[in-house]
């Protein structure tokens, strides 16, 4: 039987994931995840809250639509409620092999400030063009070999506090990185695999328009952080 993971909440942003988020959710619980918030986008036009509810997770509605403003709705909730624990964060896209998300979850180092996924080769290759791109910037900037701008990541709420994240679109992901890295923090990497097929989509890299929009923020994050 999977042990609870009591100290931790999982952070799953959506908009239209109703054919998904019970299998996340689901799955999450295999690996022995019970507290799940979904952070809904008010742009979310089917019954991804309703599922979600039915199965038992919390539901935040952001005030702003995009895929990092759920993400800090989310996080403003659980400051709400006085949450100090660690937060999981992933997609409701049904991408990831589970099974490698708990070997994450057991993997994390105390000593690390965030764990980051590393995912395998199924990418859209605008994605692993991009992921390549800004690998190379943070490199020659800080002196630090990224592996994945992974937005499955894992870290303390305390940690979370000292970060300055503000980007409620697309580019979370990579200026959570930017903003530890500024502060000397520590990253930890854990393999994950990705599955070929899902039951949802990606609103980042499943469409090259938002591949770009992304883009174009983390550019922003690069130039903007000190």
């Amino acid at each position: 039987m999977t042990e609870c993971r009591g100290d931790l909440v999982a952070l799953v942003p959506c908009r239209n994931e109703e054919s998904s988020i019970a299998r996340v959710i689901d799955d999450l619980r295999s690996i022995g995840v019970t507290e799940i918030l979904v952070g809904l986008d008010p742009a979310s036009s089917d019954a991804t809250a309703q599922i979600a509810s039915a199965r038992g997770a919390s539901v935040v509605i952001s005030p702003a639509s995009g895929y990092d403003a759920p993400c800090l709705a989310g996080l403003e909730h659980l400051r709400s409620q006085g949450y100090r624990g660690s937060v999981l964060f992933l997609d409701a896209g049904n991408k990831y092999v589970m099974s490698t998300v708990g070997d994450l979850l057991d993997a994390v180092d105390p000593a690390a400030d965030i764990t980051l996924g590393v995912r395998d080769s199924q990418w859209h290759w605008h994605q692993r063009f991009g992921n390549g791109l800004f690998r190379t910037a943070v490199r020659i900037r800080f002196r630090h070999r990224l592996l994945d701008v992974s937005s499955l990541r894992v870290m303390n709420m305390d940690v979370l506090n000292q970060l300055n994240l503000e980007d409620r679109q697309f580019s979370l992901p990579f200026q959570t990185v930017l903003h530890a890295l500024a502060r000397e923090m520590t990253l930890q990497y854990v393999p994950i695999r990705c599955t070929p097929t899902r039951s949802g989509s990606s609103k980042v890299s499943g469409l090259w328009r938002n591949s770009l929009k992304a883009g174009r923020q983390m550019g922003l994050s690069f130039f903007r952080i000190r």
